[in-house]
């Protein structure tokens, strides 16, 4: 548990929800002091239900991600992740927003985008997985690497048929597991940085960070700042939403 912002408190269970599970939350909130002579009014209680576990594993070294469906194997996806100077992360991240496309502009973190390393371009099926900017998407120009050689600024690069199908596949929530080495993910760290690179700050200005074009269920949602009970699904990931 942690806080995101000096208003947003981000708390995520030890293990992984059930599927089929139910999670009943009751915020005591009535009578509680915001301010000067300011009081909220009402308590909150609300429930959420859980559908099927999806879970991906991507392999940093063998440069393949597993699909899993309540513990089965699906798909096993050749993918390019990030080279030795742009490593992806290791550790376990969540699928934080999906895009049917964006446009990634190095620029957006100090990488002319007409320099050798630098890219503007429009990318399809974007999965975010960190605020700092790792996504899973779709990358045409890295299917010869995908499977055998790390090739991205940090992303999972995978070809335009499996980022499409992984679009239908996943939610919002579900839990995508790093191996394989690369420099350790750092959740409280990436919710920080979430106040000022994260989805909210994206969809009120242009400049959203993306550090790669060789990298990035539930369909498409709009953000939220914090949980209210008209705005949850029916269901959600086994793994809680990133608020």
């Amino acid at each position: 548990m942690g806080w995101v912002e000096n208003r947003i408190l981000m708390w995520r269970p030890k293990n992984y929800w059930l599927a089929g599970s139910t999670a009943k939350v009751s915020l005591a909130f009535a009578g509680l002091v915001v301010g000067d002579g300011l009081y909220l009014a009402d308590d909150t209680n609300y429930s959420i239900s859980f559908g099927e576990a999806h879970v991906l594993r991507c392999n940093n070294s063998s440069q393949y991600m597993g699909v899993y469906q309540n513990d089965n194997p699906v798909k096993n996806l050749p993918v390019s992740t990030g080279t030795a100077a742009h490593p992806t992360l290791s550790g376990t991240k969540v699928i934080m927003e999906k895009l049917t496309s964006m446009i990634m502009d190095s620029s957006t973190y100090g990488v002319p985008a007409t320099s050798a390393e630098g890219y503007k371009l429009k990318v399809d099926s974007c999965q975010r997985v960190t605020w700092s900017g790792e996504f899973i998407h779709a990358a045409p120009w890295s299917v010869a690497q995908q499977g055998n050689t790390p090739s991205s600024h940090g992303c999972v690069n995978v070809s335009p048929t499996e980022a499409a199908w992984l679009m239908s596949f996943t939610q919002v929530g579900d839990p995508v597991e790093f191996t394989g080495g690369g420099p350790s993910f750092q959740p409280a760290t990436e919710s920080a940085a979430g106040s000022t690179t994260g989805f909210l700050a994206a969809a009120q200005r242009p400049g959203l960070r993306q550090r790669d074009l060789g990298r990035p269920g539930l369909r498409q949602t709009r953000a939220h700042t914090h949980p209210r009970q008209h705005e949850f699904p029916r269901q959600h990931s086994i793994c809680p939403r990133p608020w």
